[in-house]
């Protein structure tokens, strides 16, 4: 059974947007019957077992960043921000035992890479909120509240005795990816 016979009508506007290589793929070990019409699709607001891997591309390389296929599976409150909300959008209607193979291009995962979001950074100021006793080191993340607004977390990208450059943008953001997923259960 194709998976678009038993979309939605919502579903189907949704897939004619995206082309077929973002499109979930049926299970060959899901039921073939008819009985998908009867699982749970994954909505907005679903609580989603699945196993997941993602990866980030790096010189044409996936680098693989979480992979819960050989361990326990993940859950996922969609909607909450635990995913961007583009990588959650391309889980809707998936059903138990589907699966979804599709590689991401940067700006529709977290985004591209915002040079305004990269601030250098005196030693003062980072004492100042963060304390005296930190280590400031490239890699090494640092969370900054700026005039009165909620903290904001940033990684250290470079470093000396009276500066620090510091990123706040996602650590994803600027990388394109692959995201494999097989639905478990849905919530």
């Amino acid at each position: 059974m194709d998976i678009n016979d038993s979309a939605t009508a919502n579903d189907s506007a949704n897939d004619s947007a995206n082309d077929s290589a973002q499109e979930p793929a049926a299970d060959a070990s899901a039921p073939q019957s008819g009985a998908a019409d009867a699982r749970a699709a994954i909505r907005a607001d679903s609580h989603v077992t699945l196993h997941y891997r993602m990866a980030v591309l790096v010189d044409g390389e996936e680098r693989e960043l979480v992979n819960t296929f050989e361990a326990a599976p993940a859950t996922l409150q969609m909607g909450v921000g635990q995913w961007s909300p583009d990588l959650e959008e391309r889980l809707l209607g998936l059903a138990e035992g589907q699966t979804l193979d599709v590689a991401i291009p940067a700006a529709e995962a977290y985004g591209e890479h915002n040079p305004e979001l990269v601030y250098t950074l005196d030693r003062e100021q980072l004492e100042e909120q963060c304390g005296s006793d930190l280590v400031y080191a490239p890699g090494e993340s640092v969370e900054l509240q700026f005039m009165g607004e909620l903290p904001v977390r940033g990684t250290i990208t470079q470093c000396d005795d009276d500066s620090a450059v510091v990123d706040f943008n996602h650590p994803l953001a600027g990388r394109d990816m692959r995201l494999k997923v097989a639905v478990i259960g849905i919530l």
